[in-house]
């Protein structure tokens, strides 16, 4: 179930993206019929937000890579108690979770603060 939510996220934001470009290249073309220089826009999130997207996702990355490892091992060393009982849950979607989030959260920042520089040069 995790898959899939994290599959149509991807499409969604793929989607996101692809009308937000299609919408730039409408200004583009409206700006150049007006004979105007299109402005710079600004990026959608500071560059200190962006940082901590960065830090806050390294976090969350090594909590979910922490809590797998921690759970392979406990399952490695414990499984002949397990194995008794029948039907024993492998709950990794929790850490699954940790790390997916982790990930996008890193992906964001990073684009942000590559989307921040590029404004800080153009426009200085």
């Amino acid at each position: 179930m995790f898959i899939a939510i994290f599959v149509v996220a991807v499409v969604v934001s793929a989607f996101l993206d692809q009308q937000e470009r299609r919408q730039r290249i409408e200004l583009l073309v409206e700006y150049e019929h007006l004979g105007r220089e299109m402005p710079k826009f600004p990026p959608k999130l500071p560059m200190l937000e962006s940082l901590a997207n960065v830090v806050l996702g390294c976090i969350l990355l090594l909590i979910g890579s922490m809590g797998v490892i921690t759970f392979i091992y406990v399952i490695r060393h414990a499984w002949t108690v397990v194995s008794k009982f029948e039907n024993v849950p492998l709950e990794t979607d929790f850490y699954a979770t940790f790390i997916a989030g982790g990930l996008a959260l890193m992906i964001l920042g990073v684009k942000s603060v590559v989307a921040n520089l590029k404004y800080r040069r153009n426009v200085q």
